[in-house]
């Protein structure tokens, strides 16, 4: 069951599997959409980035629609990437890109700019006060492999390489957050 996020669209081939349109003003509130039955597991990717305010209605309300034992997997920007980092380094600002000019995402998802980015800590944070334990936490690199090639000169090309590496060695610096979050009996409901 697919739930589609107002300021975003599955590719064609998914929109019959779409139950409901939910905008960030309804998330952040927890107004979602009831199931016939309760979810083994809700995935949001990269959806928090795009809300801003309280997120504890919102999380409170998927934590209700899950089995006892379910889970929660959400996908995020991590705010401490290599870009972001050289970014604040040269007095930037820690958001990529101006509202607009995001490209589209693999997998039929139509980028929404971000407007705020959350840490593991704080996400931690959220987790504990909707009543979920975390799970695992795990960073991960975004290529983009249906972008057009783009030709480098050596030095590009050398600076692709070493930043590249520069993401690998150390997870923190990648480019995307991936936790797991498990439904907690003798937490908030």
């Amino acid at each position: 069951e697919l739930w589609t996020y107002r300021q975003r669209s599955f590719a064609d081939a998914l929109q019959s599997y779409v139950r409901a349109d939910v905008g960030p003003e309804a998330l952040l509130r927890g107004q979602l959409p009831a199931p016939e039955q309760p979810y083994d597991l809700i995935v949001l990717p990269m959806i928090l980035e795009t809300l801003t305010g309280d997120l504890r209605p919102m999380l409170r309300a998927l934590r209700a629609r899950l089995i006892p034992q379910g889970g929660l997997v959400l996908a995020t920007e991590n705010p401490f990437k290599l870009g972001a980092r050289w970014r604040a380094a040269l007095g930037r600002s820690f958001l990529p890109l101006p509202w607009g000019t995001h490209p589209p995402r693999p997998g039929g998802w139509h980028a929404v700019p971000p407007r705020r980015l959350y840490g593991a800590r704080e996400l931690s944070t959220w987790a504990e006060h909707a009543g979920f334990r975390v799970q695992a936490i795990a960073y991960t690199v975004g290529y983009h492999p249906h972008d057009a090639q783009r030709p480098l000169s050596p030095v590009g090309w050398l600076r692709a390489q070493l930043l590249a590496r520069m993401r690998h060695l150390i997870p923190g610096w990648r480019d995307y957050l991936i936790m797991r979050w498990q439904r907690e009996e003798k937490g908030t409901p």
